[in-house]
């Protein structure tokens, strides 16, 4: 069989030209459509990042607010700067004020607006990439925050009954209890973490979280921001420094069995005089007591010369109260050391030494008061210091005065008690006063009164519990630090405490009870209870320039209770929180 083999290579040439002709034609269809992809690709991809910007524009605008509370340069606001990220995108930012009504103002906010807390505004961002813009807008609830504290912090309850008023300082607690209606400024409020119960005779309703009507509807307000958390600054005494009497004590008694007897005393008849005349850089022993002076007169002991002076007595000491007690004039400078080994009743005891050193007065016992009492004057430039090795007995009044640069400390191992007359302190220009006592205060009489104006620092602190009864501890001065520590409990009752300073810090690790009459002021005050489950209750009146803190417990206030928190600085600066300023964001709708 003859097989004949046909050539077909023009078939194929032609159905090859088919084939490229149709792709030509798809092609042509299908490039515009993927340029069209394309270029929507690109579209939405800048339209993303345009929105991107325009939120970023809102979190820049937040962060403004919050970090700039008092700025006054809202020119970046008012959508008239554009502002460029690294990379090209831009956004411009446009804040109005929102009126009480929920309107959003027609004009952007102005120069010299300080934002508060309770204040909405409307944020307008626009972001931009290429030719394509996203427009972004929100609500922002302002709540500014503080670094300080809060007039009123309770970590369980705040009760707020009586007559309470605040000024330029928001109150913060778990839960919220009101009785009667507080005043408050207009841009402060009552913020809470739980839902807080108000009284039948304040006309109220609830829904949610949101207050209606009466006068607390823009007042009570749910607490937005991170939770707060109390830290006292570093100059508030939170705890109990080591201290003690009988050490400061065996620093001066060592060997003193080995001084001297006292000169032969001569006498004067015409004001019955019993005067000692005492040598310089001298120690003296009194194995028997002190002698009794003639005719039942005054016993005086006389140094006209520099340099110290030691009187130790060894026995309990009872000081003679005819005449004119017992007087030691102390002329020279050098140092005074007065040694009781044993317990001292000071019924008529006098110290003059204007120009010594310093004045130290050491009593191994008790150191008690009666008749005319104890009186300290000087030294003018030195130091005066009390270390009872017992408790300290004020029955009748203990006065130091005429310190000026030098320190006043008493320091007390047992309990101090105030009985009579009262602890007098005429305050130095510059120096500290210090009344340590480890045990317990007690007064229920004349008080510890500090009075005169001083840069110094005053510090009032006990190891136990403080109670008055009586007046209390009063300072008068404008200026200077005052620290008052009760490791215990703390009442002051009846007159209560009046206290002013520069600084004012009243801290317990117990409960704080303020009865009668109470002021607490300086330009930063703190009344602060640090312990667990520990209140702050008051009743009678109670002003106060500065913050109410119970970390941990509740704050009654039944009294009429004004609170002043000066220069907005929110509350008794002595203290700072961790609070932290929030903004609120709600989508805008027109």
């Amino acid at each position: 069989m003859i097989i004949v083999k046909k050539n077909n290579s023009g078939y194929i040439s032609a159905i090859s030209l088919l084939i490229m002709a149709f792709l030509l034609l798809l092609t042509g269809a299908v490039i515009p459509r993927v340029g069209a992809e394309l270029n929507f690709t690109s579209i939405n991809n800048d339209g993303v990042e345009a929105q991107y910007a325009a939120e970023a524009g809102v979190k820049y605008a937040a962060a403004q607010i919050l970090n700039n509370t008092s700025n006054t340069d809202w020119s970046w606001a008012r959508g008239n700067q554009e502002l460029t990220f690294a990379d090209g995108e831009t956004y411009k930012i446009t804040i109005y004020p929102i009126d009480s009504s929920g309107k959003a103002g027609s004009s952007p906010i102005e120069d010299g607006i300080a934002l508060t807390s309770g204040s909405k505004y409307l944020i307008q961002s626009v972001g931009k990439v290429n030719n394509y813009s996203k427009t972004v807008k929100v609500i922002a609830y302002i709540n500014t925050g503080s670094d300080s504290s809060p007039a009123i912090y309770a970590g369980n309850t705040a009760n707020i009954g009586n007559s309470l008023k605040v000024i330029n300082g928001d109150v913060l607690a778990a839960n919220i209890k009101i009785s009667t209606l507080p005043t408050l400024d207009d841009d402060k409020n009552i913020y809470y973490y739980n839902k807080p119960t108000v009284g039948t005779d304040i006309p109220v309703w609830m829904i949610g979280n949101q207050w209606y009507d009466g006068p607390l509807k823009n007042k009570l307000k749910p607490w937005s921001g991170n939770e707060y958390v109390f830290t006292p600054d570093a100059t508030t005494i939170t705890s109990l420094p080591a201290f003690s009497a009988a050490t400061n004590i065996s620093s001066y008694t060592q060997n003193y069995s080995s001084g001297i007897s006292l000169p032969s005393p001569q006498y004067t008849s015409d004001n019955g005089f019993t005067t000692y005349t005492l040598s310089a850089n001298t120690k003296y022993y009194l194995s028997s007591g002190m002698p009794s002076p003639i005719y039942n007169g005054t016993l005086k002991f006389s140094k006209p010369d520099n340099g110290y002076v030691v009187i130790s007595i060894y026995g309990d000491y009872y000081s003679n109260s005819s005449g004119n007690g017992t007087i030691i004039n102390f002329s020279g400078t050098g140092n005074l050391v007065f040694n009781v080994i044993g317990k001292m009743e000071a019924r008529a005891f006098t110290i003059n030494a204007p120009n010594a050193d310093n004045i130290v007065i050491n009593v191994t016992g008790n150191l008690s008061t009666s008749g005319s009492g104890l009186t300290v004057n000087g030294p003018a430039g030195g130091n005066v210091t009390f270390n009872v090795g017992g408790n300290l007995l004020v029955k009748q009044i203990i006065k130091v005065t005429g310190v000026s640069s030098g320190n006043i400390n008493f320091v007390v191992d047992g309990n101090l008690a105030v009985t009579s007359s009262g602890l007098n302190i005429t305050r130095p220009a510059t120096g500290d006063i210090n009344i340590l006592v480890n045990g317990k205060i007690t007064d229920t009489a004349a008080g510890i009164k500090i009075l005169g104006n001083g840069t110094g620092t005053v510090n009032i602190l006990t190891g136990s519990t403080f109670e008055s009864s009586g007046a209390g501890i009063n300072i008068d001065s404008s200026t200077g630090i005052v620290n008052v520590y009760s490791n215990g409990n703390l009442t002051a009752s009846n007159s209560g405490m009046h206290i002013t300073g520069s600084s004012v810090k009243i801290v317990s690790n117990g409960d704080i009870s303020l009865s009668g009459n109470n002021s607490l002021l300086g330009t930063n005050t703190l009344l602060y209870t640090k312990g667990e489950g520990n209140d702050i209750t008051t009743s009678g009146s109670l002003s106060i320039s500065g913050s109410i803190i119970a970390a941990d417990g509740n704050i009654n206030l039944g009294s009429a209770t004004t609170i002043t928190i000066n220069d907005d600085s929110g509350g008794g600066s002595s203290g700072s929180g961790s609070s932290t300023g929030t903004i609120e964001f709600s989508n805008w709708s027109s």
